[in-house]
């Protein structure tokens, strides 16, 4: 319906020259709209120049000219960041130079004193209308009062009633008009002064007697009755039969309007109802985050089970049985090349057979000549694997309750992770749904207050420039975010996430300790929508394939599980409890991590059988963080160190092919110092480059992460 009404309004404005003051109505109101969305000339201009077309062919020419001017304008104004910084003050000389264009184009006096207030009085509207818009995108207001449409809608009125088509006022049908769409869609007091206000205008300045008929229609649009489309029409048929009062056709075209409304009404407004916010709202959004938060970790179980999964034990100790035997008894037997060619297959289930301790066929004891060896063998093997199955019994209780431990875990925290307030919510929900902005949906992903992402859907055509929808949703979040947007399809989705003070750029090298084998370091560097930064490197035990294959799952495993809402520590907790269930491979991983809150710019360092990490400050003083616990899944306990980060703090850590590997410590360090002003990524190759030129202790993979802190000004 919005752009229905644009479309009047434009054909209203329009018509305003009629009353001898040139554009001057008109300019404010095309360039309001074209301020609030670039968009908006596909549908004003078209209409302004078919108006002109139609009631002032004289001045078509005039008009297209000063369009064009007014359109570029404002797009260049929209692709010129330097200038939008400053954009009101373009705008308000746009619309200075567009009412002096004006009265050249239709051979008008500038400098008439009238024409002067012309133009003083098309500033005043101007300004007028952006700064309801101001006021309420800074929350000086709590929601929109609507007198910024409305002064538009009666400038439009004024100008369509300057028009008399075969006999019918726009002016008239434009007022029932606004007057049933105000009174339908907002049912408040300014709707009632609008309907009054061009009630007013029709009677006193038009002398239309009919004009009573626009406060009734827009009354009785007030009331939520299904059938008021038939009792307005009924009572108008009645009104013309029972009275001579009223012009017939200016009646006929009432009924007209209003039937047109109603078609309008169900065609274009029929979008989804809006959700009031209540107790039971608010709660069915908590218990939605809550188990979308469970869902992400159960995908990340689903990950650890399939990355980390090994071969069954019983068919890994049968296959060994059954070779065992073969080995043993069949291999050495002269008749192996007869027996294997005649039943190869039945073979194999005879001897399982044994080793499971039940019955073979007597065809098999009375062909086989190893036959009471065999058993004998059968027996011991199957008596080491009841051992071996008790023995994983044991282990079986054992992994039981490392999971019971990894699930309170993750309980807990949830459990004790502070939501956001309803009321916090109440009215974020409420004031974007109150503001003349067409939302579509907002969806609360996330509610907890430190870890939140919330979608608000938009119409991609309702608005181009985005600064002033982020403006509202801040101003209506009580909590310190940060908005990204997107597109998709008609839609934009402005996405609501926890504030960020910090930017980090971060440079990565990685060496192999030789040149025919693969590195078996890893590095993750991530950003994450709850403003936390993650940075680790793995150090996988041994070299070449299979270290990298190690580190790498204990990366993506970290990753998958930093989805969830838990913090970093407990991940890591749960990562190494995990870790100890997968004792029995005994192959082990370091795991050196960083967690950067970018909020509270606070860095927990988590190091598990890692290097040292430096940090170096911006006075060139460093803080050195040492490893003290031994790789990931060898000890239950994790330990971390808690540093409050500065601007421009440079954080820089290694595997243990570096720091710990290098013979002169204290000259590796001076060059770090001589080069830290340099981007993070050509640090890391000077280091690199520097520990493989100067003597080390032994040859080792070589991996180093590089992190530079800047504040957000």
């Amino acid at each position: 319906m919005k752009k229905v009404n644009l479309i009047i309004i434009g054909l209203g404005i329009g018509l305003t020259i009629n009353y001898g003051v040139g554009y001057a109505l008109l300019i404010p109101v095309f360039l309001y709209y074209l301020k609030k969305d670039i968009k908006n000339s596909f549908y004003l201009v078209p209409i302004i120049s078919i108006g002109t077309l139609i009631f002032n062919f004289e001045n078509l020419v005039a008009i297209l000219i000063l369009e064009l001017f007014i359109v570029l304008s404002c797009f260049f104004i929209l692709n010129t960041k330097r200038i939008f910084r400053y954009k009101m003050i373009f705008y308000s000389l746009i619309l200075i130079v567009g009412n002096i264009i004006s009265f050249l184009l239709l051979d008008i006096r500038i400098f008439n004193l009238n024409n002067v207030l012309f133009v003083v009085i098309s500033l005043a509207i101007f300004l007028f209308l952006c700064f309801e818009d101001y006021i309420y995108l800074n929350n000086i207001i709590k929601q929109p009062t609507l007198y910024t449409e409305h002064i538009v809608v009666i400038i439009s009125v004024l100008g369509c009633f300057k028009v008399n088509y075969l006999g019918i006022s726009l002016g008239l049908i434009s007022s029932a008009y606004f007057s049933m769409f105000y009174a339908k869609k907002y049912k408040n007091i300014q709707s009632l002064i609008l309907m009054f206000v061009l009630f007013m205008i029709s009677l006193l300045g038009f002398d239309y007697n009919e004009s009573i008929i626009i406060l009734i229609m827009g009354c009785l649009f007030f009331l939520d009755y299904n059938y008021l489309f038939f009792l307005i029409n009924v009572l108008l048929i009645l009104i013309s039969l029972t009275t001579t009062i009223f012009n017939n056709i200016h009646l006929y075209s009432f009924m007209v309007t209003s039937i047109v409304f109603e078609v309008l009404w169900l065609v274009f407004d029929r979008k989804k109802p809006i959700v009031k916010m209540n107790n039971n709202y608010y709660n069915l959004i908590i218990n939605n985050s809550i188990t979308l938060e469970y869902g992400v970790f159960s995908s990340f179980l689903d990950f650890f089970i399939n990355t980390f999964k090994s071969k069954k034990i019983y068919s890994e100790q049968m296959t060994k049985a059954l070779n065992c035997v073969v080995e043993r008894h069949c291999n050495m037997c002269n008749k192996q090349s007869e027996c294997y060619k005649e039943n190869k297959t039945d073979i194999v289930y005879e001897i399982k057979h044994l080793i499971e301790q039940k019955e073979v066929s007597q065809n098999f004891k009375r062909n086989c000549s190893s036959i009471q060896s065999m058993m004998q063998t059968a027996e011991h093997l199957s008596k080491q694997m009841i051992k071996e199955k008790d023995a994983s019994n044991i282990i079986l209780l054992a992994v039981l309750n490392e999971i019971k431990i990894v699930l309170n875990k993750y309980q807990d925290e949830i459990e004790n992770k502070k939501l956001i307030s309803g009321k916090i919510v109440e009215k974020f929900h409420n004031k974007l749904y109150n503001s003349t902005i067409d939302i579509i949906d907002i969806k609360y992903k996330k509610m907890f207050k430190d870890d939140f992402c919330i979608e608000v859907i938009i119409r991609k055509n309702d608005i181009s420039i985005k600064e002033d929808v982020c403006l509202l949703i801040k101003n209506s979040f009580k909590l310190n975010c940060r908005i990204e947007c997107k597109e998709q399809n008609n839609e934009l989705i402005f996405i609501v996430l926890p504030e960020e003070k910090i930017h980090i750029k971060y440079g990565y090298g990685s060496l192999s300790s030789s040149q025919t084998e693969l590195c078996g370091d890893n590095h993750l560097i991530k950003s994450y929508q709850n403003g936390h930064f993650l940075a680790a490197i793995s150090d996988g035990m041994g070299k070449g394939f299979l270290a990298f294959e190690d580190s790498r799952r204990v990366l993506e495993a970290l990753d998958s599980l930093c989805y969830c809402s838990t913090s970093v520590e407990t991940n890591i907790e749960i990562l190494n409890l995990l870790y100890i269930l997968q004792g029995y491979t005994e192959r082990y991983s370091t795991l050196d991590a960083i967690d950067i809150n970018r909020s509270s710019m606070v860095a927990n360092v988590f190091k598990l059988g890692a290097s040292n990490t430096y940090i170096f400050h911006d006075d060139l003083t460093y803080t050195k963080i040492e490893n003290s616990s031994l790789p990931l899944g060898i000890e239950e306990e994790i330990i971390h160190t808690e540093i409050k980060l500065k601007d421009n703090d440079m954080i820089l850590f290694s595997s243990d092919g570096i720091f710990e590997n290098v013979v002169d410590e204290d000259k590796l360090i001076n060059l770090i110092k001589n080069i830290k002003s340099e981007k993070p990524q050509k640090i890391a190759y000077a280091i690199l480059e520097h520990t493989l030129s100067t003597k080390t202790k032994v040859k080792d993979d070589m991996s180093i992460i590089i992190l530079k802190i800047e504040a957000i000004k």
